[in-house]
């Protein structure tokens, strides 16, 4: 892939993949139900090995339920 600046500010997906970036703490604010609903109809837009979708998708809300265990 060559490595020209302009490919990545026109390409929107080259541009959100470089953009990307890694989070480790959190603000404690509620994630909406609309873009809860965006990032889980994504999730299941992902491709997976051989086709086989084995994803199981779980959300907590409210108290960190690590807590209970």
């Amino acid at each position: 892939m060559p490595n020209d600046p302009k490919i990545y500010c026109e390409n929107k997906v080259l541009r959100t993949i470089h953009a990307r970036r890694s989070v480790r703490e959190f603000t404690g604010q509620a994630v909406s139900r609309e873009d809860l609903r965006a990032i889980l109809q994504a999730g299941l837009r992902a491709p997976s090995g051989l086709g086989r979708y084995p994803m199981r998708f779980m959300v907590f809300q409210g108290d960190d339920p690590r807590r209970k265990w």
